[in-house]
């Protein structure tokens, strides 16, 4: 498969919403996003659905290691700052 990958660095004031304006699903191969909420810091980052999220904040995670994905996004939520490597398939 073609891919191709990037760091998306999104920003918020802190302590706002949790999310940064994506969900997530897991799955045996990684974590993707979901969805991405129309007018979020998420859109304004150009996070895409389907991107597969490699690591945040220089962590990465392993198989359903959610209680480390929660403990990452409230520190980020905390600070207002995510950056994210993610793999974007099919495109380049």
């Amino acid at each position: 498969d073609q891919f191709s990958d990037m760091r998306i660095s999104i920003n918020q004031t802190p302590g706002n919403k949790p999310d940064f304006g994506f969900t997530v699903k897991w799955d045996f191969s990684g974590i993707f996003v979901a969805s991405v909420e129309k007018g979020s810091p998420a859109e304004f980052s150009q996070l895409q659905v389907d991107d597969e999220i490699l690591a945040i904040n220089n962590t990465k995670f392993s198989y359903k290691d959610t209680k480390k994905w929660e403990e990452t996004m409230a520190n980020a939520q905390e600070t207002g700052n995510l950056v994210m490597d993610v793999r974007r398939y099919g495109k380049s």
